[in-house]
């Protein structure tokens, strides 16, 4: 049984939540996709509110830690 409405397994940990919007943020864009399910989007927003770039070496680090997981789309 899954926790959320999604076709995905998001992350939900706000710690997770954190690295991967601050991870994208960094990389000058503006905007961000929400998560599918309303329930995570108080943490989302959360992150959102303490946003910093993150550096060099922290966004290595993200990279790093995200290749663990299988990605949820194929390279085209």
């Amino acid at each position: 049984m899954r926790m959320y409405r999604t076709w995905y397994e998001p992350f939900d940990e706000q710690e997770e939540i954190d690295k991967s919007l601050w991870y994208a943020l960094s990389q000058g864009i503006n905007t961000a996709a929400m998560p599918a399910d309303l329930h995570l989007w108080p943490l989302v927003i959360d992150a959102a509110e303490r946003f910093r770039v993150l550096d060099t070496r922290e966004q290595e680090e993200t990279i790093s830690e995200v290749k663990q997981y299988k990605p949820i789309f194929l390279n085209v």
